[in-house]
């Protein structure tokens, strides 16, 4: 969900009482996906992306154990619209008091323009994102025209989709949006972040070793996921190897770190423990 990111990257700065989510079917019928309305040079999803959706909602549910309470809009974005996106869930002035208070403490360069680099950055890691504002999935361009190929880049594709889905998931049962707007000190914030994108990324996991029963394998040893998460230099996109540490790790530590943390809820009651954080 890309206003977390955003808001790991950014720097932006007491728990409530646990969500639970109700006992659900376990063979509900799973809400279609529908072609959302689409930003000015978007376009609508096509029947047959609509349908390699609808599958991985089905994906999605039978990992996480919760259904969809309705349906999952779904627009279809190039790389220019996601850009605008992006630039539009800056809070220009929280970056600036941000960027001064990094400044003064020597973190970051003084001809660093932290604006441009977080765009970047996001544009280059950006295959597709969840709103909870507008509910809404969004799907980038090239990549949803290749989604259903063979092959292990579109599987990878394929499981960023039902990561973003869990998104989905999050906010129709626990009101992510609601929850991602409250204001929290950092710390809170990253641990929030981590507990939202390890939620998702735990899932994603599942997906790509192969179902619930690899879940409750990784669960096991929730140390091995460093090891499949951990991406070597190499492997990051330019903007995000280029960025300081400062920026970097936050964004990167809400994946690993969180991902460690929902495996180890996930070990000691299944998904009801982590439904409850």
């Amino acid at each position: 969900m890309i206003r977390r990111a955003l808001g790991a990257l950014s720097f932006l700065v007491a728990c409530g009482p646990a969500v639970v989510s109700p006992a659900i079917d376990p063979h509900p019928p799973t809400m279609p996906a529908v072609a959302a309305t689409p930003p000015a040079d978007g376009r609508r999803a096509s029947p047959s992306e609509l349908a390699l959706v609808k599958r991985l909602m089905v994906e999605t549910e039978r990992l996480r154990g919760l259904s969809f309470r309705h349906p999952v809009d779904v627009t279809i974005e190039g790389k220019a619209t996601m850009r605008a996106y992006v630039e539009r869930t800056i809070d220009s002035e929280l970056l600036e008091r941000a960027r001064l208070r990094y400044l003064s403490l020597g973190a970051i360069a003084a001809d660093l323009d932290v604006r441009k680099l977080l765009v970047e950055v996001m544009e280059d890691e950006l295959v597709g994102y969840y709103d909870p504002k507008e509910k809404r999935l969004a799907v980038r361009s090239d990549i949803a025209r290749a989604l259903d190929d063979e092959g292990p880049r579109s599987f990878a594709w394929r499981a960023t989709v039902v990561h973003e889905l869990v998104h989905a998931l999050q906010d129709q049962h626990f009101d992510l949006g609601a929850a991602v707007e409250q204001e929290r000190s950092t710390d809170a914030d990253n641990a929030f972040g981590a507990l939202v994108e390890g939620d998702a990324t735990f899932a994603m996991l599942g997906y790509s070793a192969g179902g619930g029963a690899s879940l409750r394998e990784i669960a096991q040893q929730p140390d091995r996921i460093l090891a499949v998460l951990s991406r070597a230099p190499e492997q990051l996109s330019p903007a995000l190897r280029a960025a300081p540490a400062l920026l970097r790790e936050p964004l990167l530590f809400r994946y690993r770190e969180g991902a460690r943390f929902c495996a180890r809820l996930f070990a000691e009651r299944g998904w009801s423990r982590v439904d409850a954080a």
